[in-house]
């Protein structure tokens, strides 16, 4: 489609036409801002392998979620092809169920200011790796360009990582960076993110009393490393938000932090079901009703899997920790934080343990609850960056790249 060609996009829903089929199917719709051909989508439901047809203008250009577009009809003559299928008026949806709108999908950046974990001895290397990060930018968005020649040939990684060698005061440092790769446009270094430097001690770094906020940001950090290099990631809150009159917005804030730091193939969040009825009734005041996202299948991914798992709920513990799980060692930051903001202060300590000891101070006593998975050994490219230049890239197995850089 030109890119000269002026035209919007109109979001819907509509239900599966199956009698005892729930599926919901999504789909967007483009009209142009001049001529628009009027019809409509053949649909079978990936759930039911029903046959519906949702009439709409421009089909060949519209894309669906929920079901798979088998044939389009142009203009209103479509007896035939009804006819074709097998449709009956009862599967012929003329106007959507629900239309909406899409937020722009924001990045994730990193959390900067005065609460670093990676540090030593009150350097902070995050300031000092982002800064030389900077002035290796333009070799290393070069060799992101080349890159794309892999990418759009079908041999791509969707991870990448930058090595980042520098000297400071005399003193060879290793900071590495990571992003996930959705689409060719972000194969640049705009939006890399921190997940390990050479010289911290996070076992040091983060011991003691913290403000909420502070412990907010040391979460938010190591979520975004896990998210990257851990196999799995557990997560055992309590507690998320308050139920106070006034706090529904920002309840609701903090469980759409949980679900953007978190890879839901590889993360379990254990919590109370008390808890999670307040994001129920926090969604509605804020938001929408908790039953029309449930309905119209808008909840996130987080909330949609702690609805529709059939885990009990974490109820018998005010336990509280967040542990990232690697082969042969975990990572646990613990005490008295749950997830919430504010001024007051919390007790918090980073501990590295073997997974036997994490079995058996943790996981053992949380029984059936326990059930993560961990995340295949996936293959990612990273370049590595010498005094300011890239020297070379690979292609590799995570575990390998893992053992060369990251223990």
């Amino acid at each position: 489609m030109s890119g000269s060609i002026e035209y919007r996009i109109r979001n819907a829903k509509v239900k599966c036409t199956g009698k005892l089929c729930r599926q919901v199917i999504s789909y967007s719709e483009f009209t142009f801002f001049a001529i628009n051909d009027e019809g409509g989508m053949i649909l079978e439901c990936e759930s039911c392998k029903q046959i519906l047809a949702v009439k709409m203008s421009n089909p060949v250009e519209s894309s669906v979620l929920g079901a798979e577009k088998i044939d389009v009809f142009e203009g209103y003559d479509d007896a035939a092809l009804f006819f074709k299928y097998g449709l009956v008026e009862s599967d012929v949806i003329a106007v959507a169920g629900i239309e909406y709108k899409t937020a722009e999908k924001k990045p994730l950046g990193w959390p900067f200011g005065n609460v670093p974990i990676y540090f030593d001895n009150e350097v902070d290397f995050e300031s000092l790796a982002f800064k030389e990060l900077a002035k290796a930018a333009t070799d290393l968005n070069k060799e992101f360009k080349n890159y794309v020649n892999w990418y759009v040939k079908g041999q791509d990684c969707k991870r990448i990582f930058v090595v980042l060698n520098f000297h400071s005061e005399g003193t060879g440092q290793r900071a590495i960076f990571s992003k996930n790769i959705e689409f060719e446009g972000q194969l640049n270094i705009k939006d890399l993110l921190m997940v390990h430097h050479s010289s911290a001690d996070l076992s040091c770094n983060v011991d003691g009393l913290y403000s909420k906020d502070q412990c907010f940001v040391f979460l938010q950090k190591l979520l975004l490393r896990w998210m990257h290099i851990a196999d799995s990631v557990l997560l055992v809150v309590p507690f998320v938000g308050y139920p106070y009159k006034g706090q529904a917005e920002k309840n609701v804030e903090l469980w759409e932090f949980l679900d953007t730091h978190t890879d839901l193939k590889k993360t379990q969040v254990l919590t109370r079901k008390a808890t999670f009825g307040l994001y129920r009734s926090s969604a509605a005041t804020a938001t929408i009703p908790y039953e029309v996202m449930e309905e119209w299948d808008f909840l996130p991914d987080l909330q949609k899997s702690l609805h529709e798992s059939g885990k009990p709920f974490f109820q018998a513990s005010h336990a509280k920790f967040y542990a990232g799980i690697f082969k042969g060692r975990v990572e646990v930051l613990s005490g008295s934080y749950n997830l919430h903001k504010g001024p007051s202060m919390e007790n918090i300590v980073f501990r590295n343990y073997s997974t036997e000891e994490f079995a058996n101070r943790y996981t053992d006593r949380l029984g059936d609850s326990f059930m993560v998975e961990s995340e295949d050994d996936i293959p990612i490219y990273y370049f590595m960056v010498v005094d300011e230049k890239v020297i070379n890239g690979e292609r590799q197995p995570f575990s390998e790249f893992e053992k060369l850089y990251l223990r």
